[in-house]
């Protein structure tokens, strides 16, 4: 499924939670991966070149959110949080949920994040998770990436929607996990 030096790479402790009460309020900081089964509200603040990736089964109430902050994991070092980089973040998160019980056809994902930064570190990221997502056959319901504004990320598990907050713009629903499932036939 994933290769294995990328599972070699991975050490533990790892910065993931398990969000397990229901109706939980889940701040997820830079390089974390939260899960949780049922009703939350996660929330990733000053989404810059960083990328909030959510996966969600929605048939299985399972849902994750990645704060991702570069594209790819060092070769030369181990990873103690694979949701710091793209490469493992993406698969750890993809592994998690489906530890729990979610089915890889069932997952959906949407992120927002990408914007500018030293060395095009935002388009590199979202580049990354966009071809890992590709590759994992894992369909993008929403994505809001580049430019030069912050976001502030918020997913209510419940209603199933993703909200992306700019200065510049306020709130706007990004998609919504739920009513794409049904659109979907899925």
């Amino acid at each position: 499924m994933f290769p294995s030096s990328l599972k070699k790479r991975i050490h533990q402790p790892s910065a993931v939670h398990e969000a397990a009460v229901a109706g939980r309020s889940v701040f997820v900081g830079m390089g974390e991966i939260e899960i949780c089964t049922g009703e939350a509200q996660f929330t990733c603040l000053g989404i810059g070149s960083c990328i909030a990736l959510t996966l969600a089964d929605t048939a299985a109430n399972l849902w994750g959110v990645a704060h991702i902050t570069l594209p790819q994991a060092f070769g030369d070092r181990p990873v103690t949080r694979p949701g710091e980089f793209a490469d493992t973040g993406v698969a750890e998160l993809v592994r998690l949920l489906e530890e729990k019980g979610a089915s890889r056809e069932n997952l959906r994902a949407a992120y927002a994040g990408g914007s500018g930064g030293l060395f095009d570190v935002g388009a590199r990221n979202s580049q990354a998770v966009r071809q890992i997502l590709v590759d994992l056959q894992i369909p993008m319901i929403g994505w809001d990436v580049g430019g030069t504004r912050g976001r502030t990320v918020t997913i209510h598990t419940g209603t199933g929607v993703f909200m992306v907050e700019t200065q510049a713009h306020g709130k706007a629903e990004l998609c919504n996990f739920k009513a794409a499932k049904k659109e979907n036939g899925c």
